[in-house]
């Protein structure tokens, strides 16, 4: 056992301050905690099961306020009472904070090692074979980020199965979770709040060097286009290409797409326990 984690741990058996929740590595958080998945995403996931079947879930986002306390109170109880009011009435700040964890994490939940992999997996245009190349990075990750991305997956795509009452398909959901889990190590992003685009980035055109518009996944009838957010405007303040930006976006949502639509063939028949 290092020194640090036997400090840590003294820290904590005299009533040390907590270890911080948001923003710390996966696999240390896992481990601390005993736990097979993150409390903050199983609890939030419920939740949303439960409550957030509505219009715009995971696309519009909680008052701030809402989430921030809800944030603290996980930081300081690890399993805030969800039922209260504040909650219940107002489920995107729940659906909020769980984007929030992915994307504070200090390496997202698909790698920056691993981000050109998943790019040129996507990029083949066999779809046997994309799926064979998709499911041996899956098998890179390490093993923490691996049974977090199957949870979440798993979970989405439950919700992606209420999309006739809340307007969030399966490409609908991986736009707006994608920039929360996987990016490049140098962002070509200025922020990494969530991202919502505007129809225009839903046009097949070509993101990576090797990366081409995928086959048709799973029917979409009715893609609801997404408003425009604020990053967008960052985007474009801060003297990013933006075109180069909502390629990067766009690479991330593909392959965040592929891995939502093909979570049996990926991840096998039995849901993590």
């Amino acid at each position: 056992m290092s020194l640090a984690l036997k400090a840590r741990q003294r820290a904590r058996r005299k009533g040390g301050s907590r270890e911080r929740l948001f923003g710390c590595d996966l696999r240390e958080h896992l481990q601390r905690s005993g736990q097979d998945v993150p409390q903050v995403l199983r609890s939030c996931t419920e939740f949303v099961e439960q409550h957030g079947v509505v219009d715009g879930i995971y696309r519009l986002s909680g008052v701030s306020s809402n989430t921030q306390r809800l944030r603290q109170e996980f930081e300081a109880q690890r399993s805030p009472d969800l039922s209260r009011d504040v909650y219940l009435q107002d489920v995107h700040c729940v659906s909020s904070l769980c984007k929030a964890y992915c994307r504070e994490l200090p390496n997202p939940l698909l790698t920056y090692q691993l981000y050109d992999k998943f790019a040129d997996a996507v990029a083949i245009q066999m779809e046997e074979a994309r799926l064979v190349k998709i499911k041996e990075v899956l098998r890179e990750l390490p093993a923490p980020h691996y049974r977090t991305l199957e949870f979440l997956m798993r979970h989405l795509l439950r919700m992606a199965a209420h999309s006739g009452r809340t307007n969030m398909h399966a490409r609908n959901l991986a736009i707006v979770w994608a920039p929360n889990l996987l990016r490049p190590i140098i962002a070509t992003l200025v922020t990494l709040s969530p991202v919502t685009l505007s129809p225009v980035t839903l046009s097949p055109i070509t993101l990576h060097p090797k990366v081409t518009p995928l086959s048709p996944l799973s029917p979409h009838p009715e893609v609801t286009p997404l408003s425009p957010d604020p990053s967008s405007r960052d985007i474009e303040a801060s003297g990013f290409n933006g075109t180069a930006a909502f390629m990067e976006v766009r690479v991330q949502s593909i392959v965040v797409e592929f891995i939502l639509t093909h979570v049996e063939q990926l991840f096998g028949d039995a849901p993590l326990r």
